[in-house]
């Protein structure tokens, strides 16, 4: 076996030194006195409205994620002008579930921002996100169009 170089002695005592301390950290994690975690991943299925509750709520509620007074920004899918029965875009009805959430949470701001690949204005009218976002006191569409 050839010569064992600085660069091969770091990079070896580094492995082995994260193979040891992550394990233990896992292990610290699962400590037998704690509370069970949070799901990463929640599958609900029913009705939009009922589902988005019983995710949040099994994901500890909207307050969980949104401190009062904050502003919020969502980022969904509304890049092509096409109604929402053309699933190319993110369901309007549960983008304003979303935003219900986020102001029953304590937001003061939400905004709802894409950049549509075609005509901004057109998109946020026909993908429905016009009207979902309309009747919402401080939520504030926008369809960027420009750099």
């Amino acid at each position: 076996m050839g010569r064992f170089s600085r660069r091969d002695f770091l990079k070896t005592a580094c492995v082995l030194g994260g193979g040891l301390w992550l394990p233990a950290r896992l292990r610290a994690e699962e400590a037998p006195d704690a509370k069970p975690p949070r799901p990463r991943v929640v599958r609900v299925t029913g009705p939009l409205e009922n589902s988005l509750d019983l995710l949040l709520e099994s994901l500890g509620g909207m307050k969980r994620f949104v401190r009062p007074g904050s502003t919020v920004l969502l980022k969904p899918n509304m890049s092509f002008p096409n109604p929402p029965e053309k699933a190319t875009s993110t369901d309007p009805r549960l983008v304003a579930g979303v935003i219900r959430h986020c102001l029953s949470a304590g937001a003061k701001r939400v905004l709802v921002a894409d950049h549509p690949m075609r005509a901004a204005r057109l998109c946020l009218e026909m993908t429905g996100m016009k009207d979902a976002c309309g009747g919402f006191d401080g939520v504030h569409l926008i369809g960027a169009d420009r750099e």
